[in-house]
């Protein structure tokens, strides 16, 4: 096959999937409640169609409408429902697998899971160091997990940095206990936005709890998902390589991002809105979504802006634009996060935290950077339509 792509500008509307996350998440909502769901603008996906595929098995009932999906919630029945527990093929999915480990627990006592790759290699240690502290028996052999016992009320402890699909899995099902639990954070909370995301997903669906920030939650038990009637939001991440489009000279339109949303990759506007700006401006623009006191996309860095260098010269480009933390390339790595001491022409030897590359393409350690030509226009909005 011969494929000739001709130079041009990429222009037109493009119709972005939904969110792969929020999807996940809404289903398991949907499927734990009473009564029935409607959940619009579905873009079904393998992973998706798992997830699908093991509520059904937990006893939701699915009826697919195109890109609606009606879902007849469980509703708080429990393992009276059936004799045995459930066989749940995962398909290729860490989020279904890691997701329903402690709902197929709360609802059922257990689960037979399945999966195909490498799924079934995937780390699941801080799930079987709960199961033993918490006498609930686990047997992983031949590619087949097998998990069966009780999830009581009470105190479960979770390291901050393991994958967030262990604390969502934790907290959809921890409110369907009889009893109050509490989820323990033992180190600092990594990845805040999907948490987030299930945070807000439990809070549409009616369940409350008490965030503690980075140090975990507290969750009432005796809880219901209520049923909900709603669309599921466009993905941010699939949006972000339209925008690099547009940056470039496109004019692309992304009809139906949602730019209140939760989801942290949105964060890619407010990044190319920054990379149109020059330098000096750019550095000390904050970041869209950023905690309270953080400014800038790199771990570490946690300070007030400080004094910059003076704009970039006139004919000078940013290439890209970074504030320079302890995991940065760069970075003094000592004291504290701070901005290299050396000038903006000096930045653009080394190609680096925010360097400026000059007019033409540059070369750095023997790879080529092409330069980017940032126009002025607001990437907030500039041809998107979020």
């Amino acid at each position: 096959m011969k494929i000739v792509i001709a130079p041009g500008k990429l222009a037109g509307a493009i119709p972005l999937p939904s969110s792969k996350s929020q999807t996940h998440r809404a289903l398991l909502a949907a499927s734990l409640g009473h009564g029935v769901s409607t959940l619009r603008g579905i873009t079904l996906s393998q992973d998706i169609e798992a997830t699908l595929s093991c509520l059904r098995a937990l006893g939701a009932g699915v009826v697919d409408r195109g890109n609606t999906l009606e879902i007849c919630g469980i509703g708080g029945r429990t393992r009276a429902l059936r004799t045995g527990i459930p066989q749940l093929d995962c398909g290729e999915s860490g989020s279904t697998l890691r997701f329903l480990i402690p709902i197929a627990l709360a609802l059922l006592g257990g689960g037979e899971f399945t999966g195909r790759g490498r799924l079934m290699k995937r780390p699941l240690n801080p799930y079987f160091q709960l199961f033993e502290r918490r006498g609930i028996a686990y047997r992983l052999k031949d590619g087949i997990l097998r998990v069966q016992g009780t999830l009581s009320p009470g105190r479960y402890e979770l390291p901050g940095n393991v994958s967030s699909q262990f604390i969502t899995g934790l907290l959809f099902a921890l409110p369907l206990l009889a009893g109050d639990s509490e989820l323990v954070l033992t180190s600092p909370l990594e990845s805040r936005d999907y948490v987030k995301m299930t945070l807000d997903i439990l809070e549409k669906y009616g369940i409350q709890l008490e965030n503690r920030a980075d140090t975990g939650f507290v969750i009432p038990g005796g809880q219901q998902f209520e049923a909900r009637d709603w669309t599921v939001e466009r993905d941010w991440s699939q949006g972000a390589f339209w925008y690099a489009a547009n940056f470039l000279g496109g004019q692309v339109e992304l009809p139906g991002l949602n730019s209140a949303s939760v989801q942290g990759d949105k964060e890619i506007a407010t990044d190319y809105r920054r990379l149109s700006q020059s330098g000096a401006e750019c550095l000390s623009m904050p970041r869209l979504g950023s905690p309270p006191g953080r400014h800038g996309g790199c771990p570490g860095w946690n300070h007030p802006p400080q004094p910059r260098r003076p704009t970039a010269p006139k004919g000078e480009r940013p290439a890209f634009l970074c504030h320079p933390g302890p995991q940065c390339h760069g970075s003094p790595g000592k004291g504290g996060p701070r901005l290299p001491d050396h000038s903006w022409r000096e930045t653009a030897s080394r190609g680096r935290n925010g360097g400026l590359l000059p007019g033409s393409p540059h070369c750095h350690d023997g790879r080529r950077i092409c330069r980017l030509c940032p126009k002025t226009r607001d990437f907030a909005g500039g041809g998107m339509r979020p």
